[in-house]
């Protein structure tokens, strides 16, 4: 596919219709790949070059070619030569973490979520608390669930300097005084799930994307430290080597029957909101599939004066794009996929 192209997507060529000059048109080679002199983006098969070459050599030399080899020379001394920040040092020190899942008891479900530094997952997990075993019809009490945990998330966990300590405590209050707290103030994922109930949940990122691709490599490079929503205190206001808050929230559950679910989804700041809200359809009766097509709503900016409810009128990818695979009671596969981001499910 790296060699011979690959077509966009509906929602990637409906994010692209927005920003292809803005973001992507500033690099000859960004620009190369999607722009067609004719009708303004490729309508047919999309090639970045090198990128074969690249994946190959990384089939070849191993993933630590990315750190401390030849890819990670090539793209510090590219970022670098334009003025960037990415040091070969930077990528040398670089090293995945491994981290126990955070636990959220939801009904019969027992389910495991992205723990901190990510912000993803404690929001979840709160939101399904809160949710008291209520469905999506009831609006009222789902926005309220929203505009506390999101509130909490602009007031605490965005500035916290201890995330894992911080969310505990909120979860904790949250158990202890249940409903009561309410009354108070270009991202992909993958679900699977097997027969023996094995589930795994899978989300990556390279956020809105920086519009670059690093000399020689076809690797696209991301925009993290631009993200607003993802560095609250501003470009530079973070340590050197400071893990950023992140919105994904790969889930996996076990309920007591034996059922196994994996769930996800990409959507910036709506992750959370999306997930909650088809987790909640599922355990109130609702179909797998059903759950993910219901309409949705989520508050921006939460106890922000222009705090605004968004209230989705027909399928959007604004709001998301949740995959979720399931292994029911009698051993059967399931596998539901959201329109609004053309998902795909197969069954093996």
């Amino acid at each position: 596919m790296a060699r011979d192209g690959f077509r966009l997507g509906s929602a990637s060529r409906y994010y692209l219709q927005y920003v292809r000059d803005s973001i992507f048109g500033w690099d000859d080679a960004s620009r190369a790949a999607l722009y067609d002199p004719v009708t303004g983006l490729r309508d047919g098969s999309l090639v970045v070059p090198d990128l074969a070459d690249t994946l190959t050599h990384l089939a070849d030399a191993g993933p630590r070619t990315m750190y401390d080899g030849d890819l990670a020379r090539a793209i510090s001394d590219d970022v670098l030569d334009r003025g960037g920040l990415l040091s070969r040092a930077d990528l040398a020190a670089y090293e995945a973490v491994v981290r126990p899942s955070l636990r959220a008891e939801v009904g019969p479900w027992a389910l495991g979520t992205n723990p901190p530094p990510a912000v993803g997952g404690a929001v979840v997990a709160a939101m399904l608390r809160l949710m008291g075993g209520r469905g999506l019809d009831d609006r009222e009490h789902l926005v309220a669930v929203q505009r506390r945990v999101l509130g909490e998330r602009l007031r605490v966990f965005d500035r916290s300097e201890d995330l894992a300590r911080d969310a505990a405590a909120f979860l904790d209050l949250v158990d202890r005084e249940g409903l009561a707290v309410l009354e108070s103030g270009s991202t992909a994922h993958i679900s699977a799930t097997d027969t023996d109930g094995n589930a795994c949940a899978i989300t990556v990122s390279s956020g809105y994307g920086s519009g670059m691709i690093a000399r020689g490599t076809g690797i696209w490079l991301n925009n993290c430290l631009g993200e607003q929503e993802l560095n609250p205190r501003g470009l530079h206001g973070l340590e050197p080597g400071t893990r950023l808050l992140s919105n994904m929230a790969p889930t996996v559950g076990h309920d007591r029957q034996g059922a196994s679910l994996a769930i996800g989804s990409p959507g910036a700041d709506r992750i959370t909101t999306a997930i909650a809200q088809v987790v909640t359809g599922f355990l109130s009766g609702l179909d797998l599939q059903a759950a993910i097509d219901h309409p949705r709503v989520h508050l921006h900016r939460a106890g922000c004066p222009d705090e605004e409810l968004k209230v989705e009128q027909e399928p959007s990818m604004y709001f998301g794009g949740v995959g979720a695979t399931l292994r029911d009671h009698e051993g059967r596969l399931h596998a539901a996929a959201d329109p609004r981001r053309e998902g795909a499910t197969r069954i093996v």
